[in-house]
C-alpha cells in the first residue's frame, strides 16, 4: 500500500516557484542545504486543521528519493494522524543573516529553505528502526555506528518520510 500511495503522489505536478532566480534544483545542492539544517517540521492532516510539529531528523537518499527519519514517542497525536493519513507536508529552513535597508520594507533576510510533500509511516521492522535512529544520530554527530539498546528502540517510534515532491530556494 505504501508503494501505491508513493506512486500516485509522484504523478502529481511539481511545485511552482514564483522567484525562479532563488530556486535550487541541483540535488547535490539541496542535499548540502539539508545537511546544514537542524529541524524538520512536518504538517499532518487533522480534523480541526493542519497539525505541524518540529522534529530532529536524519536523512539519506534512496535512489532518487530523499528519505527523512524522525523519532517520536510511540503514541500520541502525531502517530495517530500519520496512521489516519500518511500524506504529509514538510519544511526545513535556516536563516543566514539580515539584509538591511534604508526603510522598513527594504529589509530582507538571507536564508535557505526546503519544502515538500511526502508519505510518512511508522517503521515497525527492528532493523529499519535501528537504521533510522542511526541516521538521526549521524545527522547531528557525523557518526553512524552508534550502539542503540533494544530497550530504547522498543520505546521509541521511528517515522520514515519519503519525499515525493521537494522544492528548495535560497537568498
Amino acid at each position: 500500500m505504501h508503494d501505491d500511495i508513493l506512486l500516485m503522489a509522484k504523478r502529481s505536478h511539481n511545485f511552482l516557484m514564483r522567484r525562479k532566480d532563488r530556486e535550487v534544483t541541483d540535488r547535490k545542492e539541496i542535499a548540502a542545504m539539508i545537511a546544514g539544517m537542524d529541524t524538520i517540521r512536518i504538517a499532518m492532516n487533522a480534523e480541526d486543521g493542519p497539525y505541524i510539529v518540529p522534529l530532529s531528523f536524519g536523512i539519506e537518499e534512496v535512489g532518487d528519493v530523499f528519505v527523512f527519519y524522525m523519532h517520536s514517542a510511540i503514541s500520541g497525536r502525531k502517530i495517530d494522524l500519520i496512521g489516519l493519513s500518511p500524506s504529509v507536508g514538510f519544511e526545513l529552513d535556516s536563516a543566514k543573516g539580515l539584509v538591511a535597508g534604508n526603510e522598513a520594507c527594504e529589509f530582507s533576510m538571507r536564508y535557505q529553505s526546503v519544502i515538500g510533500t511526502g508519505i510518512a509511516r511508522v517503521i515497525t521492522d527492528g532493523k529499519e528502526k535501528l537504521h533510522g535512529m542511526r541516521k538521526i544520530m549521524e545527522h547531528y554527530t557525523s557518526r553512524y555506528d552508534w550502539d542503540i539498546p533494544e530497550t530504547v528502540l522498543s520505546h521509541t517510534a521511528i517515522i520514515r518520510l519519503d519525499a515525493v515532491r521537494i522544492s528548495a530556494k535560497r537568498y
